[in-house]
């Protein structure tokens, strides 16, 4: 058996709310026949938990270890201090008690930054999980300072370093590596020589509650996204296809599931488009909402810049929604042309609102079926099993 402990900024069951801490869930929840035993190490939420002890945690089905090296209280856009930071920090501070109360044989990082105690235990393997391309990661930081070249710089070098440390590197897409080593082209050696592409998956126990109302117009074809409301989705670009969809007279609604530091704006940018009205906004839903309205629209819309691989559009998929999106990470893996979708190259508008015209007038049912079976070649069973087969290498 195999001591594995998974090191990530989250508390591995909801927050905060993200790709990384879904496709965690997803990867625990499952049961698997492999010789490997998973500890987790990350952040608490909960004011009762105590941070520096082994605590128990159920997901799914299955009972863990969690050592919490962090306690949050505040909403994530109200903190001062990066998660990140604290992470690496808390890290820092327990490792010696985490490694003096269990015997860990590898250590699983999600992030770049959580590499950095570990630069000098040369003997300690770690295996890097790379979320989206990594160079990116400060250039979306809701912290303008950190933004900045010099603290872009920073990161490279870190996450350049974590690189050359880990043994393997696990990647949640094709593309993002290769994004990265366009950036990067002098890490192409060290990393294709520790690399292995493992998709996200979506969550199967997704289910419709066909008693709830989300008081849509019955009238209307109803388009949603779903996702952070921060600069990288691309929300105001979809608002932007909204006024263009009404504009040639196509009876549609966008529902908007999702919070985040660009909401205000957001209603204020609808609203100053004279389409307020027609952009409806549900905040941060929980699974079955999301469930439902998935179900009850005509298509998924998706414009962000930096992905992997979108448990979003997979759950959509799941839902029978057909997509529409940019072509971004390994999305095109799912989105399939004339069979689960379209995708559209960049930011450009016109083709962005004809693949939704044209996708509109052949009808969701024409694409329902084909989208499930799709869903299902990214089931967490899936993943659980390709992740402990390359930790198990």
């Amino acid at each position: 058996m195999k001591n594995i402990a998974i090191v990530a900024i989250c508390d591995f069951l909801s927050n905060p709310n993200g790709g990384e801490v879904f496709l965690l869930n997803n990867l625990l929840s499952e049961e698997i026949d492999a010789p490997v035993k998973y500890f987790l190490i990350g952040m608490t939420f909960d004011e009762t938990v105590q941070v520096g002890t082994w605590q128990k945690v159920t997901i799914g089905n299955n009972i863990y270890d969690f050592f919490p090296i962090v306690k949050v209280l505040k909403d994530k856009e109200k903190t001062r201090i990066p998660f990140r930071l604290r992470c690496v920090q808390g890290l820092k501070k327990y490792w010696k008690k985490i490694n003096s109360e269990i015997q860990i044989d590898e250590w699983y990082i999600h992030s770049a930054e959580l590499g950095i105690p570990f630069y000098k235990k040369k003997d300690i393997p770690i295996v890097y999980h790379v979320h989206g391309d990594p160079s990116q990661t400060m250039a979306i930081s809701r912290f303008p300072l950190f933004r900045t070249k010099l603290w872009t710089n920073l990161y490279l070098r870190i996450i350049r370093r974590t690189i050359y440390r880990s043994r393997k590197i696990i990647w949640a897409a094709e593309r993002s590596k290769n994004l990265y080593l366009q950036k990067q082209p002098k890490m192409q050696k060290i990393v294709e020589s520790k690399s292995c592409v493992v998709h996200s998956s979506f969550d199967t126990k997704l289910r419709i509650d066909n008693e709830l109302s989300l008081n849509l117009n019955s009238e209307r074809k109803h388009l949603i996204t779903v996702g952070r409301l921060s600069r990288v989705k691309h929300i105001d670009f979809l608002i932007d296809v909204l006024y263009r969809l009404l504009e040639k007279n196509e009876d549609v609604d966008l529902i908007v599931c999702g919070d985040g530091e660009e909401k205000d704006f957001l209603k204020q940018y609808a609203n100053k488009l004279g389409i307020g009205d027609k952009v409806i906004f549900l905040g941060a839903i929980d699974r079955p909402t999301l469930a439902t309205a998935l179900n009850q629209s005509e298509l998924f819309l998706f414009a962000s810049e930096n992905e992997a691989m979108s448990l979003v559009i997979l759950e959509s998929l799941y839902m029978g929604t057909p997509v529409v999106s940019t072509d971004v990470g390994d999305i095109p893996y799912a989105v399939k042309e004339g069979y689960t979708g379209k995708l559209v190259d960049s930011y450009n508008i016109e083709a962005y609102v004809a693949a939704v015209i044209e996708m509109l007038n052949l009808g969701k049912a024409v694409y329902a079926n084909n989208c499930k079976t799709m869903a299902m070649n990214f089931t967490p069973k899936k993943m659980a099993e390709n992740v402990a087969r390359e930790l198990l290498l």
